[in-house]
């Protein structure tokens, strides 16, 4: 028995799916090899696990901290908050969360020194 030939409708179809599947191959493979973006969302990813960080820490530091202290933090964090969006703040963004993170990190141990001594 003979199979039937496929139309051509189905046949420009099959290769119209297998074009999709093959630009999604390359896309894919393009991505593996492109070093520079996989660094990118590599510190994309940093700066927003050291950004979670500093705002537990500062949460933590703002439960310790007395209720005048906590208004002037406040204050203070508008300030940084409005300058964040400053062009040299944006360029070095990571470093200085990475900074803020430590300087909450002192600024815990810190606290917690003052109130066991």
């Amino acid at each position: 028995m003979t199979e039937p030939q496929p139309s051509i409708d189905s046949l420009r179809a099959e290769i119209a799916e297998t074009r999709a599947e093959l630009a999604q191959t390359v896309d894919q493979i393009a991505d593996k090899l492109d070093v520079k973006a996989q660094a990118s969302r590599g510190v994309q990813h940093a700066a927003e696990s050291v950004s979670a960080s500093a705002h537990a820490a500062a949460e933590k530091v703002r439960q310790a901290l007395p209720n005048s202290a906590v208004s002037k933090l406040d204050q203070a964090a508008g300030g940084v908050h409005r300058l964040a969006g400053s062009e040299p703040v944006q360029r070095y963004r990571t470093q200085m969360l990475i900074g803020a993170g430590v300087l909450l990190t002192v600024l815990l141990l810190a606290g917690r020194r003052h109130r066991k001594g």
